[in-house]
Order: structure tokens, then sequence, then C-alpha cells
């Protein structure tokens, strides 16, 4: 294990917490409890430090149930082995869920599917390290209605370069983080993924070769002007007046109000999109 330096005495460096941790206030919710509904159902194995001295290991499926014996705020640890392929907090109580402490080392999971909907008193990410999305393809509704939590920019180095459908992926939250060096070159659906945000970012360098709908995408978006002209520009690769950059044809898209610029580039990539390439884009019209 890699030796460090710190004020002049050599540490250890400490290996990456195993597992998934988090923080419930059972006051928020309905009694001193806490339900857990992860999915998956064969081969399932995982363990759950409840964060009271009581630690269960469970060994199959459905939902699992632990009353605490008072209200409170714990830190729940959760050790998964094997069969889990979703967290599904949404499932379990998500108005109890506060805090995201640390991801965890755990590479089952292939979806992301409605993982922490509706976690509307979920107000931060305190983890530094970042989740294993190796084998997840969705994240259709992930953070959908995550109305408390403030993102932090540490989600832009996730791997999400196998990820397909990021349908919703923010919707309904306070989501504006810098994701532009997110790999989307497997996506095929970008429907509404920051629509009623307050996303005004970057979005030139999105590659996004595969995606056939980006539907409602900005709607109701804070995006401007700059990053919507430019983003179709980067899109398409527009250079020397002609696209390098391989899309998908008669592909919706909504841009909310922002406006391309007449006579410039982001009209002329614009007229390409609707007239060479069939797609049908809602924006605030030109400038």
């Amino acid at each position: 294990m890699r030796i460090i330096l710190n004020n002049g005495k050599y540490l250890r460096k400490q290996p990456p917490i195993a597992e998934f941790i988090f923080k419930i206030n059972t006051n928020l919710g309905s009694g001193a409890s806490y339900n857990y509904l992860p999915g998956g159902s064969t081969g399932v194995n995982y363990t759950i430090d409840y964060g009271d001295g009581t630690v269960v290991n469970y060994t199959s499926g459905g939902l699992k149930t632990y009353t605490y014996a008072s209200h409170g705020i714990y830190t729940l640890k959760i050790l998964y082995v094997s069969g889990v392929n979703n967290y599904n907090f949404y499932q379990s109580e998500a108005t109890k869920i506060i805090e995201i402490v640390n991801w965890g080392t755990y590479s089952g999971l292939n979806s992301m599917f409605r993982c922490f909907r509706l976690c509307t008193n979920l107000t931060t990410i305190s983890a530094t390290d970042y989740p294993d999305l190796t084998n997840v393809i969705n994240f259709n509704e992930m953070f959908v209605g995550c109305t408390s939590l403030v993102f932090p920019s540490s989600i832009s180095n996730w791997d999400v370069s196998n990820v397909q459908d990021f349908t919703s992926c923010f919707r309904l939250s306070l989501f504006d983080v810098d994701i532009s060096s997110w790999d989307l070159s497997s996506s095929t659906t970008i429907n509404r993924i920051v629509k009623d945000t307050p996303f005004n970012q970057s979005i030139a360098n999105w590659n996004i070769p595969n995606v056939i709908s980006v539907f409602n995408s900005f709607l109701n978006s804070n995006l401007d002007n700059n990053n919507y002209q430019n983003g179709i520009i980067g899109w398409a690769g527009w250079t020397s007046g002609a696209p390098t950059k391989t899309l998908q044809s008669n592909v919706s898209a909504h841009f909310g109000t922002a406006k391309y610029e007449i006579g410039g580039e982001s009209e002329d990539v614009r007229n390409y999109l609707t007239g060479t390439l069939g797609w049908t884009i809602t924006d605030g019209g030109g400038i």
C-alpha cells in the first residue's frame, strides 16, 4: 500500500471504505423506524449497521424493517456483497434520508432508476469517493424531486460512460453543476435531464452520437443564450461551415427560452439540425 508523507511523518494510505454510508432522521418520516427495499432478489447478501449498535446480515430479498428505540439521527452503513442491483432508496423511506457520507466500493449495481427519487430532505452529499458505475446503464429519475440537495462539484468526476438513459435525472432539483466532462457517448436519451432546475452550464463538450431524444431537456432551466449556442455548435462539431460529428436524425429537442444568433454559427447549425437532420427544436427564437 502506498506510503505518503504528511507533516514530516510517514503515514500509510487508508484503503477505500467499502460500505455505502448515509444518515437518516427518523423524525422526518412516519415512526421511529427504517424500512429498506433494495433492488434485486437472487443471491442477495448485504449487511446493515443501523447506527445504534445493531448489525443485521440479510440473505434474502424483500422489505426489511427495523425499529429504533427512540427517534433521532442515525448513521447507517450498508455493506453490499452480492445480488443488489439498485440502492432503491425511493422505495424505502425517502424523506428520512438527510446525507450521503460514502458511496462505497460495491460494483454490482446496474441501475440507478429512481434511486433517490423524492428524497426531499436530502441536503448534502459529503462523500469524497465516487460510486462504482461500471455496470450502470440507467440514471432515469435518479435525483428527481431532490428539492433540498446542493450537489457537490465532485459529481462531475463520475464515470457515466456506460449510462444510456438520463431521463429526468435531475428534474425538479437544485442541480447546477458543471458536467461538461461527462462522457455521454453511450446515452440514447437525455429527456428532461435538467428540466425545472437552475442549470446553466456548458454543454458544448457533450458527445451525443447515439441520442435520439432531447425532449424537454432544458425546459424551465436557466440555460442561457451563450450555452445554448455553443452547445449545438459543439454537438455538431461545426467547423468551417460543416458538421464533423455524427448526430441522430429526427430528434426532438427543447432548449427552454435560450436564443440562437441570427446570422451567426448557431443559426447555421440550427438550420442544419432542423433541415438536414430533421430535428424539431423548441427555443426562444433568434436574436
